[in-house]
């Protein structure tokens, strides 16, 4: 009890504290936060932006650093863009965070995240849930989930947003960036007539 209650003074402090802190917002800038990093929804949307805009500051926000091999393939590219790889835990971290005209996260970007601090804060997820999340586990919305988060359907938008705290018109039904790779133009993987599949890809867990 103690504990929590010394977490909410301190995100209180912080949050008030970032508010008088002015950064100025870079519109060309987009962030992008998964875990683990590079992976998931936030990495097969950064490929589509990466590989079919130019001129953008893209910026992914890491746990862990990249070997000098894995950062130079993925400069290379596509060098009309200008690619960042920070630590999220870091003052350099947040500052772009904040800068940012438009944050893509799967998980909680950080513990301070709030409606109208800095960027405006996409919530990609990290696939449709059967199981309780957010208001559903805790009962109450310990967290900012976004200003927008996506679904694959209808009935996902309404579970979305109640247990994301997020309106109902800003769960965008657009489907999964990551699903995209089975459908495209250029690679049609699941095209046979009549072919019933049957697909199941539980989450791995060490435990």
């Amino acid at each position: 009890m103690f504990k929590q209650k010394l977490y909410n003074v301190i995100k209180k402090i912080i949050t008030f504290s970032l508010r008088f802190i002015f950064i100025k917002k870079n519109y060309k800038k987009i962030s992008f936060i998964s875990f683990p990093d590079l992976s998931d929804n936030s990495w097969y949307l950064f490929n589509y932006i990466n590989d079919n805009r130019e001129n953008l500051i893209l910026v992914w926000l890491i746990d862990q650093n990249l070997s000098k091999t894995k950062l130079s393939r993925l400069k290379n590219k596509n060098k009309n863009n200008k690619l960042l790889f920070i630590r999220k835990k870091s003052f350099r971290g947040i500052y772009h965070f904040l800068s940012s005209r438009i944050v893509f996260f799967t998980h909680i970007p950080y513990f301070f995240s709030q409606k109208n601090l800095g960027p405006t804060q996409i919530n990609l997820w990290h696939g449709m849930p059967i199981k309780k999340i957010g208001v559903y586990r805790h009962k109450k919305l310990l967290y900012f989930y976004g200003d927008f988060a996506i679904s694959t359907s209808d009935k996902y938008s309404e579970i979305l947003s109640n247990a994301f705290g997020i309106q109902k018109k800003s769960i965008l039904p657009f489907g999964l960036p990551r699903n995209d790779i089975l459908v495209n133009k250029k690679n049609i993987f699941f095209n046979k007539k009549n072919l019933k599949l049957v697909l199941w890809l539980p989450t791995f867990r060490n435990s």
